[in-house]
């Protein structure tokens, strides 16, 4: 919910971003919770032994899942017009050269392994011969 509001936030119309993000989100999330409580409701008329282990479990859960709908669908919409656009959030500042930081260290780590293929080969095949050692009888 939040990434479809996020992506259509520009300055001045949080609240219209809003608006089309939930209803982009609100088909599949109903679908889906309606899916899981189907699910979990049928778990709670079980009978038997196992219902006395499962059937608060369904409980649970279907109510778990009814209040995660409720807050998606009403609460996050209407907290989300607060949300800051990428260019006033500091924190899109820091995760951006995170991203480019760790970004950097992979390329760095992939070129190594392409080019020391028979290292990490022979790497590779001592931690499986030290883990199939490691398996119990």
């Amino acid at each position: 919910m939040l990434k479809e509001i996020y992506m259509r936030t520009h300055p001045r119309e949080s609240i219209r971003a809003s608006i089309i993000g939930a209803n982009e989100v609100f088909l599949p999330i109903v679908s889906s919770t309606l899916v899981l409580v189907a699910l979990f409701t049928v778990v709670f008329f079980m009978e038997g032994i196992a219902a006395r282990f499962f059937s608060s479990f369904g409980v649970v859960v279907s109510t778990g899942v009814l209040v995660s709908t409720f807050v998606a669908l009403t609460l996050t919409p209407h907290c989300s017009k607060f949300l800051k656009t990428k260019k006033e959030s500091i924190e899109y500042l820091m995760a951006s050269i995170g991203d480019s930081i760790s970004l950097k260290t992979l390329q760095k780590m992939i070129e190594w392994s392409l080019s020391e293929k028979k290292k990490v080969l022979s790497y590779a095949g001592l931690v499986v011969a030290y883990l199939l050692s490691a398996l119990p009888n």
